[in-house]
């Protein structure tokens, strides 16, 4: 499947998962969406979206649009991630790797979200849409 949207590696989200963006439009995998991948097929593709809030003040209680936006995404985003408790398993250890802790972080999903808005924050190589 990589090989059909000319898939293109943005970073190792956790040891042997890697987060990549299509390039070439396929219904199964949208030019631009991301997708999680372990080994050659994503296990997850999605739309991109970003955590609004990462590096807000934590005392400013005020919802922007973008926060809106943000609570609708996330939600549709956990039920795409809702797989087989086997894979669930491995990603969840993969990420303990990288410090994922379920007892502080909360769900994976959002943890994901969080870790993938930072990067693009540091790094800036994330494609903005």
């Amino acid at each position: 499947m990589q090989c059909i949207v000319d898939a293109q590696e943005i970073f190792e989200v956790m040891p042997s998962w890697y987060l990549m963006q299509s390039k070439i439009d396929d219904p199964r995998w949208p030019k631009d969406y991301f997708g999680l991948v372990q080994c050659n097929d994503p296990y997850f593709v999605w739309k991109p979206f970003y955590d609004p809030t990462i590096g807000e003040d934590e005392n400013d209680n005020r919802i922007s649009p973008e926060e809106d936006e943000y609570w609708k995404n996330l939600s549709e985003f956990r039920e795409i991630i809702n797989i087989d408790p086997r894979t669930g398993w491995y990603m969840v250890e993969a990420a303990k790797k990288v410090g994922y802790d379920p007892q502080e972080d909360g769900d994976m999903a959002s943890w994901l979200i969080e870790r993938i808005t930072k990067s693009k924050a540091e790094k800036e190589i994330l494609k903005k849409t």
